[in-house]
């Protein structure tokens, strides 16, 4: 009996330790100590506030820089006309003395070219204009939209007819007086290059010449005035 009680008393003992151990052991894992632990974050630096805004900076200088593209093509379309109006005056004055004494009344013959060309060309809203009436008689078949459609169609003839003879004078007055320029002139550019006296050679690149000085300064001036316009209606 000694010998159960004893082996009782100690059954009951290991007991009674394995259950203070259950009880004191931690309920979580360390990891998930860890886990729970609330996150320590380092405070954010605060952004620092421009005092400019660099989007309308930016802005501000492309515009500044298309005004300044539109200025230089409005002095290369003033250079152009100049030339053209120069060597105009330079072959009708060799082919008339009277006019030779014009002085500076010689440039009405440039200026009226330019005149000429600009306001009789045919503008869209004329172009845009006739296309409505076609398509308006088209509808009706009414003869006083055909009448109407007639006369535009008319006054469009007419400033083609009066543009081209006029931008053919220029285009030959120009040519003419670039050949008497040209001939026999060494121009240095590049590698530089003499020009005959006569031949292609002279006339292949005085045509060329004419054309672009009949055409490019009110094409060049006009495209740039507009965009100067809608460049300063932006403000």
């Amino acid at each position: 009996m000694d010998a159960q009680d004893t082996l009782l008393n100690q059954a009951g003992a290991a007991g009674s330790t394995l259950t203070t151990a259950v009880a004191t052991f931690p309920s979580s894992t360390p990891t998930q100590t860890l886990a729970q632990e609330p996150v320590r974050r380092t405070p954010a630096r605060p952004k620092r506030t421009p005092h400019f805004n660099t989007t309308v900076v930016s802005s501000g200088m492309y515009w500044v820089f298309e005004v300044m593209v539109a200025v230089g093509l409005m002095a290369i379309a003033g250079l152009l006309w100049y030339w053209d109006g120069a060597f105009t005056i330079s072959f009708i004055a060799k082919q008339s003395t009277a006019f030779a004494q014009w002085g500076i009344w010689q440039w009405t013959i440039p200026v009226f070219f330019t005149a000429v060309t600009l306001g009789a060309w045919p503008r869209k809203e004329i172009r845009t204009r006739s296309h409505e009436l076609r398509a308006k008689w088209g509808d009706t078949h009414a003869d006083a939209d055909y009448e109407r459609y007639e006369s535009i169609r008319k006054e469009i003839r007419v400033r083609w007819a009066m543009v081209s003879i006029v931008v053919l004078v220029n285009i030959g007055t120009s040519f003419s007086g670039l050949v008497l320029w040209l001939a026999n002139r060494t121009v240095d550019l590049f590698l530089g290059w003499t020009f005959p006296d006569t031949g292609w050679g002279l006339y292949a690149p005085a045509t060329v010449i004419g054309i672009i000085l009949a055409f490019g300064p009110e094409k060049i001036g006009r495209w740039a005035m507009s965009q100067l316009m809608k460049l300063f209606g932006q403000l």
